[in-house]
């Protein structure tokens, strides 16, 4: 007779499948969302930019602020920044322009570091404004023939709740695809189980007739 715990094999393997490839989505999930969530605000900052070089929105502090304020609007979740080469921040989009000096010197800040070494700057950490783990990218520019870096900054809890949802989305479809596959296993398992006790019973009939007429046989012999 066939074990029974071998008739739930499938549905453990396909519980520990799962699992694995939950594992494995939320990792290349983190990595794909990370690649993406940069490339949207590279692409950004690079309109961003381009704005400021061609519309030339910063002819006086109060000017280039309103416009990032507003452009800020638009892109939701995010914090631009301009800084001028020596780390002086010439405008934030949460911060309104008498209250500048309150930001400290940026010219230490890593992404600004490598913005103005390479061109371009990436960096995690918490902020010492809002004190949230933020995503920060920074690229330099030029106006007027003087370097400047803008800014752009994201919280990572934004990112991670949007990778979070995805995840969620996953474990509720995985959690279907389990119940299915373990009502199946039921349901096969219990018609596996009457076909075998059906057969059992077959088979203990024949055991009976074929003792009866060996019985039988024996009573002929000693007649």
């Amino acid at each position: 007779m066939i074990n029974k715990k071998l008739l739930y094999a499938p549905l453990i393997s396909i519980a520990l499948l799962a699992l694995l490839g939950l594992i494995v989505f939320k990792i290349l999930l983190d990595d794909w969302f990370h690649d993406y969530m940069l490339r949207n605000l590279n692409s950004e900052l690079s309109i961003l930019i381009s704005d400021v070089q061609n519309k030339r929105p910063d002819q006086n502090e109060d000017h280039i602020n309103n416009y990032l304020i507003r452009s800020s609007k638009i892109l939701d979740r995010r914090r631009i920044t301009l800084i001028n080469a020596d780390g002086t921040v010439i405008a934030d989009s949460t911060t309104l322009t008498p209250l500048l000096s309150n930001l400290g010197n940026h010219a230490q800040r890593p992404e600004v570091i490598e913005a103005l070494a390479t061109g371009e700057g990436f960096n995690i950490r918490t902020s010492s404004t809002s004190h949230y783990k933020t995503l920060y990218l920074a690229k330099r520019y030029q106006l007027d023939g003087i370097a400047h870096v803008a800014r752009i900054a994201t919280p990572t809890s934004y990112i991670e709740s949007l990778v979070w949802e995805l995840q969620i989305l996953l474990i509720v479809l995985m959690a279907h695809i389990i119940f299915a596959a373990g009502l199946l296993t039921i349901l096969i398992n219990r018609h596996i189980q009457q076909i075998l006790l059906k057969e059992q019973a077959l088979q203990e009939g024949r055991i009976n007739e074929r003792t009866r007429e060996i019985e039988l046989l024996h009573r002929l012999a000693n007649m």
